[in-house]
């Protein structure tokens, strides 16, 4: 089956993804059937969602349950782009009802966040599963200011330090910092300052010292280790090594050792010493 438009026609597989994303499970049903043939899990352009994707993010709970109850379509299925699980979805776009699945997968709908989130983790979403630049749906909920899903995800076991490689080292804390400064209005800013509140109580950190530096440059990080090791040798302190390497970027050790002098050792002259018979 295909529908003429203006510049060709459209593919039934790329229909069944339209109706996905507006909740259309009629349209669904009848292009999936043995008369049209067209894929309920068929990836669509360089994306690579499938229908159940495009039903996530549109908030459409009804198709969620019926790909789940008919196809056994796979939940932790990642999209070819960003490679983002239903669960990185829910967190990014913030859809209340994305999804409400007990064990016989077609119970009532719901619009609380935190039991999206829940009903997700049990039919198997992985609460830290990563996507193509190794962020969890944490570092999406923290990026994107929803503090409901950065509360539910918390309660429900999501790692408040995990790091990804893009910003390099990035944690979730650090992620709703840089981007609170970007914003003008203060609801927004505030919006963001009680994801980091939220955050913090969980035990949060920031990104360090190194992970930083690794973001900007290689002799960076190794001119601020030469200087760290040399203070921490001269000092015999490898206790104070360890804190501050681990120091979130701007703490007051941190700044303090990278504006030390580097204490030399004693220079011995061996020319003028005297000769002990």
């Amino acid at each position: 089956m295909r529908v003429r438009r203006s510049n060709g026609y459209i593919a039934a597989d790329e229909l069944v993804h339209i109706a996905a994303g507006s909740g259309d499970i009629e349209a669904i049903d009848l292009l999936t059937s043995e008369e049209f043939e067209a894929s309920p899990t068929m990836r669509y352009d360089e994306t690579g969602w499938e229908p159940i994707h495009e039903a996530a993010q549109g908030g459409h709970i009804g198709v969620l349950n019926w790909l789940l109850a008919k196809y056994q379509v796979d939940v932790n299925s990642r999209t070819e782009n960003l490679k983002m699980t239903l669960l990185h979805i829910a967190a990014r776009y913030g859809q209340p009802g994305v999804v409400r699945l007990l064990s016989g997968r077609m119970g009532p709908q719901t619009n609380n966040v935190e039991e999206t989130i829940w009903e997700l983790i049990n039919i198997g979403c992985d609460v830290n599963m990563k996507d193509k630049e190794s962020w969890s749906p944490l570092h999406m909920a923290a990026a994107t200011g929803r503090l409901e899903n950065v509360v539910a995800l918390i309660r429900h076991g999501a790692n408040v330090n995990s790091k990804c490689q893009y910003p390099y080292g990035a944690t979730p804390l650090f992620l709703a910092r840089t981007i609170r400064k970007l914003q003008v209005t203060k609801k927004e800013k505030d919006q963001y300052a009680k994801v980091m509140k939220q955050l913090k109580l969980a035990g949060a950190r920031d990104r360090n010292l190194f992970d930083m530096c690794v973001s900007f440059s290689y002799p960076t990080i190794f001119k601020v280790r030469t200087k760290l090791e040399s203070l921490a040798t001269d000092l015999q302190d490898k206790e104070w090594l360890e804190a501050v390497i681990n120091a979130p970027v701007n703490a007051v050790p941190v700044v303090d050792a990278l504006n030390a002098p580097v204490i030399a050792a004693p220079v011995v002259d061996t020319l003028h010493a005297p000769v002990i018979a």
